[in-house]
C-alpha cells in the first residue's frame, strides 16, 4: 500500500482557469476589476513552487527501542513532529501542496568488510549503484526488473573509487540521472510518511548491518597508559567496527551504581556522554593475547623451537590452536616433548605485535570487546595523563578491574555512528508568495 499520503485535493482546486509551468503558477482575476487592480489582485494571488531540502539520517532513528529489522538501509521517517512509535525518524515540519520529490545525494560508510569466515574483503566499490525506495511503487525509472522499478532514485558514487578513496570514512552518491518524481497532475496534499530501503541491483541492502549491540559488562584493565576501559557485548561482531570509529552509548547503569553513588553516578554519565567514544582497540574474550616485544628480529618456527616467544609460555592446552599475527598469518601450534611450534613460518617482527591464540573454528576477524579510553585529562602542563578522581576512587572501592566475568551492569546499548546512512531529498511544493512586497522599492 502506498502510504505517501492520505488525501489528496482536488486537482481542479489548482488548474481550473490558470497556466503552469515548472516554476510558477498564475491565478486567472476577475475581468470586472480594472487593469491596475488586476495587475495588483494577480501578484497577490501568485503560487509558486518552491523547493524544501531535508536530510534524513539513520543515526536519529530511536535506535535504543526499535527492532533489528530497522536499519540504517530500512527505516520509515515522518514529515512533523509526532508521538507515534510506528515511525523511526521525525522532521520539525510537515510538507504540504507537494508536486516533486527527489532523492539528490546519499553518504554511506565506506567499510572494507570481510566475507563471511574468509579474509576476502568486500566493500561498497563493488556495486554498480544503490537504488533509493520510497514508499515502494513511486518510481521515476523503467528498467528491467522489479528492483529498478520500484525506485525512486538510482545513486552512483560522486567520485570514481579507487585506492586513492580506500581510506574515506564515506562516499558520497548522486541521483545518476537527475530523476524527479512529480505530482503536478495531482498534488500531494500532505506529504507526511516516507517508507525508505536501499538495496542494490540484486535487491539486497548494501550490506549486513549491525550498528546495535547490547553490552554484557564494562570493565577496566592495565595500568598507566596501557589502561583502558573494555566494552564486552552479549553478542560477537564482524569488523564492521573498526578501531578509529566512534560509539554512541545509551542507558548504560554500572552494576554497583546503587553502593557507590557518587562516583557510580559519574561513571555512568561518562560511559553516556553525548559525544561518545572513539574505539582504540577491538578484542575477543575467547582468544589469549600475548605481544612480541623483540623488534627488528627475524622469528623462525620450526623443528619444534618455540625460543622466540619469550612472551609467552606454551602449554598442552595450546595445541592445534591457531597463532594470528598482526598482518593476519598464522602457525599451528603443536605441544610435544615441552616444545610448541611445529609449523614451518619464518617472520620479521619490526616492532612489538599483539598477537592471540585461537581455536581452529572462530572466526579470527568476529569479536566481542570495544576498549575505549578511561576517563581522564592530559595535562598541558606536564604532558601527563590524569586519571579522573571520581574514577580513581571507584576503582578503589568497587570490582571495575580485570574484571571481565563482572556481572550486573544493566540497560546499556551502543551504536556505531560510523555505519549510519544520510539522505538528502528535494522536495517541490506550491505555495503563496507575496510578489508585492518582494518587488517594493
Amino acid at each position: 500500500m502506498n502510504n505517501l499520503v492520505s488525501t489528496r485535493i482536488n486537482p481542479d482546486y489548482y488548474y481550473n482557469d490558470k497556466r503552469i509551468n515548472d516554476n510558477i503558477i498564475f491565478e486567472n482575476v476577475n475581468e470586472d476589476n480594472n487593469e491596475d487592480e488586476n495587475d495588483i489582485l494577480s501578484l497577490e494571488r501568485k503560487l509558486v513552487v518552491k523547493q524544501r531540502y531535508i536530510i534524513l539520517s539513520s543515526l536519529d532513528r530511536d535506535w535504543y527501542n526499535l527492532d533489528s529489522s530497522v536499519t540504517p538501509f530500512n527505516y520509515t521517517a515522518k514529515l512533523g513532529m509526532n508521538n507515534d512509535t510506528e515511525f523511526n525518524i521525525f522532521t520539525s515540519n510537515t510538507v504540504k501542496n507537494v508536486v516533486s520529490l527527489a532523492a539528490t545525494k546519499l553518504l554511506l560508510p565506506n567499510k572494507k568488510l570481510y566475507v563471511d569466515y574468509s579474509l576476502i574483503q568486500d566493500s561498497l566499490s563493488y556495486k554498480p549503484y544503490i537504488l533509493i525506495d520510497i514508499n515502494e511503487g513511486d518510481y521515476t525509472n523503467e528498467g528491467t526488473n522489479s528492483t529498478v522499478n520500484n525506485a525512486i532514485a538510482i545513486m552512483n558514487s560522486a567520485t570514481p573509487v579507487s585506492r586513492t578513496f580506500s581510506e574515506l570514512n564515506y562516499l558520497e552518491y548522486k541521483n545518476i540521472n537527475g530523476a524527479v518524481k512529480k505530482y503536478y497532475n495531482n498534488p500531494i496534499s500532505n506529504l507526511s510518511i516516507l517508507n525508505i530501503q536501499m538495496k542494490t541491483q540484486l535487491n539486497q541492502f548494501p550490506f549486513e548491518i549491525d550498528d546495535v549491540l547490547s553490552i554484557d559488562t564494562i570493565y577496566s584493565s592495565g595500568t598507566n597508559l596501557n589502561e583502558k576501559l573494555n566494552i564486552k557485548t552479549t553478542t560477537f561482531f564482524s569488523n564492521q567496527y573498526q578501531t578509529g570509529d566512534i560509539i554512541k552509548v545509551k542507558n548504560y547503569v554500572y552494576r554497583e551504581t546503587e553502593i557507590y553513588k557518587s562516583d557510580s553516578k559519574s561513571f555512568n554519565l561518562y560511559i553516556n556522554r553525548e559525544k561518545g567514544h572513539k574505539i582504540i582497540d577491538i578484542k575477543n574474550s575467547n582468544f589469549s593475547y600475548f605481544t612480541i616485544t623483540q623488534s627488528g628480529t627475524t622469528i623462525t618456527q620450526f623443528n619444534n623451537g618455540n625460543t622466540d616467544f619469550n612472551d609467552r609460555a606454551f602449554a598442552s592446552g595450546d595445541t592445534n590452536k591457531i597463532v594470528v599475527y598482526a598482518d593476519g598469518s598464522t602457525a599451528t601450534v603443536t605441544f610435544s616433548n615441552g616444545t610448541a611450534i611445529t609449523s614451518s613460518i619464518t617472520k620479521t617482527i619490526i616492532s612489538p605485535q599483539k598477537i592471540y591464540f585461537k581455536s581452529v573454528t572462530e572466526v579470527q576477524h568476529y569479536n566481542n570487546i570495544l576498549v575505549i579510553s578511561i576517563p581522564h585529562t592530559i595535562s598541558t602542563s606536564t604532558g601527563t595523563i590524569v586519571e579522573e578522581s571520581w574514577w580513581t576512587s571507584l576503582k578503589v572501592a568497587s570490582t571495575t578491574e580485570d574484571d571481565s566475568s563482572a556481572s550486573g551492569d544493566s540497560g546499556g546499548k551502543l551504536i556505531n555512528t560510523f555505519l549510519q546512512s544520510h539522505l538528502f531529498l528535494s522536495i517541490g511544493y506550491l505555495d503563496h508568495e507575496n510578489v508585492i512586497s518582494s518587488q517594493l522599492i
